[in-house]
């Protein structure tokens, strides 16, 4: 190890690394709070709109949610699509801040799973259709 780094000359040193493997124990929890923490600080996530397992639906128009690496907003919008409808302004603002918390923590985002504003989706293992109100795991699972 060179002086400047700390070393001491005639002192051996090895190299440790340490690694939270991706698996079924602490990493997955880690990384989601990481990530969550990430989103609370730009704004995202508010206790009254973030969907939670085992806890009811919010009472309001629009949900977040967020499992592991998934960032989803979810909104009810009428069938007429408003354009000025304050729940479409809120689902915006909450996409705003979801994308500047991603930038300014320098964290990659996967565009091949990115959508907007689809009446059908798939998320988090679950197939979306709007116009039949159905929600669900994809018929093929």
């Amino acid at each position: 190890m060179r002086k400047e780094c700390g070393g001491l000359a005639g002192q051996q040193y090895f190299i440790g690394f340490t690694v939270i493997c991706m698996g079924d124990l602490n990493a997955v929890d880690i990384a989601q709070l990481t990530h969550e923490d990430v989103l609370t600080d730009s704004g995202c996530l508010a206790e009254h709109e973030t969907l939670r397992y085992g806890l009811p639906v919010p009472e309001c128009s629009t949900w977040e949610g967020l499992y592991i690496d998934d960032h989803i907003i979810v909104s009810i919008i009428p069938a007429q699509g408003n354009p000025h409808c304050p729940i479409r302004t809120r689902h915006q603002e909450l996409l705003d801040c979801s994308e500047l918390a991603y930038t300014q923590a320098k964290l990659p985002v996967s565009e091949a799973k990115r959508f907007r504003y689809n009446k059908e989706f798939t998320a988090w293992g679950t197939k979306v259709q709007s116009s039949t109100g159905r929600v669900g795991p994809a018929q093929d699972k």
